[in-house]
């Protein structure tokens, strides 16, 4: 066992054999799993992949990429339920031609310990387990981020995504934009719109909406325009004693031309579903990573 350690995620599609369409869904995430393992290339020791029944698991260099990627998957797969838990730890043997599926070690025993946390057959969401005595703090941010999803509308989550896309949390040592794989993420928006049952999902062109007109999926067109970036470890720097940042000025105005809505209809949707408040915490979980983690 070397003194490395590493960042594990096992992911679980909560009450998958209750769709009807399992293989449709299973189908979904696997596009999801393929289009993630390209975003975050750069810290993938080993891919994503699906390794029993509708189980997922890989390996990071660093727990805060297994984090920012666990946390995307559930924003895109939505209202497709997951839950996950990471691990940090180190490998007990390591092989660079194996496959996630045939290592082993602390690493991948502290994710299934997380996962198997979670209690009640639909609980869904994020537990990390370390192995510090921090991890309860920890664990209380994913939990409040949580509740807070479970509150949001299936339209609160779909101008979080959005906003999302245009203005993601982001560390450029272990991502890349979650728009630079545009054509596979429209296919798997296209999935998302055909294949999962809720008849209030409503979607719409980004970059090139008219006013007014909303359509029945996501497409990111070439015209998109700016898209910004939360640039994790230079916001650390910051000295203020309040976490900001998390919502970049005139957002609104442009989700609301993405959707073909008002503005006042985008900032009634961000201000009742917590948007903001959401992202704030969950900004606070990545930068908690970075500091007591990344740096040990």
């Amino acid at each position: 066992m070397s003194n490395k350690k590493y960042g594990s995620i096992m992911i679980d599609i909560v009450d998958s054999r209750k769709y009807k369409n399992r293989n449709e869904i299973q189908e979904f995430m696997k596009c999801i799993i393929v289009y993630l393992n390209k975003i975050f290339y750069k810290s993938l020791k080993k891919p994503l992949m699906f390794s029993a029944g509708d189980e997922i698991q890989g390996l990071f260099y660093e727990p805060l990429a297994a984090y920012l990627c666990v946390r995307f998957c559930m924003m895109i797969c939505y209202p497709v339920k997951i839950r996950a838990g990471i691990g940090y730890g180190e490998l007990a043997f390591d092989n660079e031609n194996w496959k996630s599926t045939e290592l082993d070690g602390e690493v991948y025993h502290n994710a299934r310990y997380a996962i198997e946390s979670f209690s009640g057959k639909n609980s869904f969401g994020i537990r990390i387990n370390t192995k510090t005595k921090k991890d309860k703090y920890l664990n209380a941010m994913l939990y409040s981020s949580q509740l807070l999803q479970r509150q949001q509308s299936v339209n609160v989550q779909n101008v979080k995504l959005i906003a999302e896309l245009l203005y993601p949390i982001f560390d450029e040592n272990i991502m890349v934009s979650y728009i630079e794989f545009k054509d596979q993420l429209n296919f798997i928006l296209e999935m998302k719109a055909n294949i999962v049952p809720v008849q209030s999902l409503s979607y719409a062109r980004i970059g090139s909406s008219p006013k007014g007109e909303l359509k029945n999926n996501i497409v990111i067109s070439n015209d998109i325009g700016q898209v910004y970036f939360m640039p994790l470890r230079k916001l650390l720097e910051d000295s203020n004693m309040l976490v900001e940042n998390t919502w970049k000025k005139g957002m609104s105005t442009k989700i609301s031309e993405i959707l073909g809505t008002t503005r006042q209809n985008i900032d009634k949707h961000i201000r009742l579903g917590n948007i903001d408040e959401n992202r704030k915490i969950d900004f606070s979980v990545a930068c908690w990573l970075i500091e007591e983690l990344d740096n040990a």
